[in-house]
């Protein structure tokens, strides 16, 4: 496979331009559809501490739903009787 080291000069520099970026600000699309994204999700992300290409490489928003979603709920009492 022939790689040109311009070309990846050119990815990391997008990528890098990519990071910079305010998450929240960033519209996210996957075949050529938008992808909608709870605040909750971008709030939780900031506390991880990667970066906003990682969020993508990782699909955190597909996982995140389901603690959104339970968070929402409020908790079964425990009853220890």
């Amino acid at each position: 496979m022939r790689v040109d080291v311009e070309r990846i000069r050119e990815l990391r520099k997008e990528l890098r331009a990519i990071n910079k970026l305010e998450l929240k600000d960033i519209e996210f699309y996957e075949k050529g559809e938008k992808l909608e994204i709870p605040p909750e999700v971008l709030r939780e992300w900031e506390f991880i501490g990667l970066n906003n290409t990682d969020f993508v490489e990782v699909e955190f928003w597909k996982e995140a739903d389901k603690w959104v979603e339970k968070a929402g709920k409020p908790e079964e009492p425990v009853n220890n009787s």
